[in-house]
């Protein structure tokens, strides 16, 4: 078979435009239906054409949960936002919730661990003297910081759900967005594992 063969999705029986296929294990995989994946998903090179169905009538079914999903508490950060739904006991990340974005309805109980992690970037500051750039004596030190959000959950189709808290590096000097951030963390934290703040 060459490399410019026609190929079909295996799962909607669609022909496969040149450089649109997803490879799976033992098929092939449209970019239209790919985007109906869970956005947490990660093995999809290792998965077969029948977990790819599988998971795509998941994802149907999600469709009627995000419909049934009752707002009781909502944390906002500068990327996503997190729902909670205390009455069924459920939460999903999301831009939007709405069915379109079709976000992962996710039992709190499905929730292993959550912490937020965050890195640390060093560069050294320096100046010019005689036309030479020159480091100061001790050196000195400017540092940004990078917040992520990991969850580990028990799913039958991802892992972890992680995701950064901002778009941006924050630099050490922006003490209000470093406290907005780390604030919106630790309620996340707590809400998803019930540990007080």
């Amino acid at each position: 078979m060459g490399l410019f063969d026609k190929k079909y999705c295996d799962i909607c029986g669609e022909k496969i435009r040149l450089l649109s296929n997803r490879k799976l294990d033992n098929g092939n995989l449209c970019k239209e239906c790919a985007k109906k994946l869970s956005p947490w998903f990660e093995e999809r090179r290792h998965s077969t054409v029948e977990e790819i169905r599988c998971q795509l009538a998941y994802r149907e079914q999600n469709k009627e949960m995000v419909q049934k999903f009752n707002v009781t508490r909502q944390i906002s950060t500068k990327t996503y936002n997190v729902f909670i739904d205390d009455t069924q006991g459920n939460f999903t990340i999301a831009h939007k919730l709405d069915v379109k974005e079709n976000p992962d309805i996710v039992p709190l109980s499905a929730v292993l661990q959550c912490k937020m992690d965050i890195e640390q970037d060093r560069k050294e500051e320096t100046y010019i003297k005689d036309g030479k750039t020159v480091s100061y004596d001790p050196p000195v030190y400017k540092y940004e910081y990078q917040y992520r959000m990991k969850i580990q959950v028990r799913s039958p189709w991802f892992d972890d759900m992680d995701f950064r808290l901002h778009n941006f590096s924050i630099e050490q000097d922006d003490r209000a967005e470093i406290m907005e951030i780390e604030s919106a963390g630790y309620e996340i934290m707590s809400a998803l594992t019930g540990q007080p703040r």
